[in-house]
């Protein structure tokens, strides 16, 4: 059987995530969408959600469980998340290939390398 879904080959990007390592997305198993993204007559697919931070990130990407704001230790996790990020992966189909393609560089635009 051949993967014709290209959105592991260079930035290993999943689909679903519940482990709760630094983050997860919401819901757990991101909600699948067949759209012709770039009207050229063939469905593409798209993956939507949130990505959750369940620990906090510095701009060096130095993950962190907690913070003193206003004089108060506050800790982050599944139900207090740090941040939340709506996501689209969109995989446009090419008829050359038979696959579907990363429409843009998700790992760059979400920094998705932890």
């Amino acid at each position: 059987m051949e993967n014709v879904y290209e959105g592991y080959y260079d930035f290993n990007l999943k689909t679903y995530d519940a482990y709760e390592d630094n983050k997860v997305y919401e819901p757990y198993e991101l909600t699948l969408k067949i759209k012709d993204y770039n009207n050229d007559g063939f469905n593409d697919i798209a993956f939507k959600g949130k990505s959750v931070l369940i620990r906090g990130r510095t701009p060096d990407g130095e993950w962190y469980d907690f913070t003193t704001i206003n004089g108060k230790e506050v800790y982050y996790s599944a139900d207090h998340p740090f941040q939340k990020t709506p996501v689209e992966y969109i995989f446009l189909y090419d008829k050359k290939s038979d696959h579907f393609k990363a429409k843009e560089d998700y790992a760059e635009k979400y920094n998705i390398f932890e």
